[in-house]
């Protein structure tokens, strides 16, 4: 794979990320008032990189959980943080956070 593409798929995966913690600042599922803070810092900046130690800590407390999300589903897997705002969103809907497979199942069962 061309360097190109593997920066355009990071650069992409980057903004999933940042639109994904935006979405969980918007829906309140961030609870801790220092976690909102920081995940607004990580959204301005566009990055974990400029974290101090103590703020990773928080981040990996009371936000990490909720970006890294076991499906629901029978696959036994984590949710792809390209589907993960679909997954919250449809939450109340099917019972749980689903990956694309399990939510394609769902909707298909007979």
């Amino acid at each position: 794979m061309s360097r190109i593409v593997e920066y355009m798929e990071e650069q992409q995966r980057r903004e999933t990320f940042i639109s994904v913690l935006q979405y969980l600042l918007d829906c309140d599922e961030i609870e801790d008032e220092r976690a909102q803070g920081i995940t607004r810092q990580i959204i301005g900046e566009g990055t974990l990189e400029n974290l101090s130690p103590k703020q990773i800590y928080r981040y990996e407390q009371d936000v990490l959980h909720l970006v890294e999300v076991w499906c629901d589903g029978h696959c036994e897997g984590t949710i792809d943080i390209e589907d993960l705002e679909n997954a919250y969103m449809r939450d109340t809907e099917l019972g749980g956070r689903y990956c694309q497979l399990c939510m394609y199942d769902i909707e298909n069962q007979d």
